[in-house]
């Protein structure tokens, strides 16, 4: 259980550090975090469909280098 906060928490520190820092690798772990929030319906469904749109829509990829 402690193993599982820990990889969690790490995730959620890694994934804030990197768009803080305008990474590549940040960048990635927040789509794969918004495609991870896609499976917790509702509430999170609907969040996650319309950050990506947003990320998509406005080409947020060329602002990480």
């Amino acid at each position: 259980m402690l193993a599982f906060i820990l990889g969690n928490t790490l995730f959620y520190l890694l994934t804030g550090l990197g768009v803080i820092v305008q990474k590549k690798w940040g960048y990635w772990f927040l789509k794969l975090w918004l495609y991870m929030l896609f499976l917790a319906f509702p509430i999170g469904t609907v969040i996650s469909y319309m950050f990506l749109r947003y990320i998509k829509k406005h080409e947020i990829k060329r602002y990480f280098g």
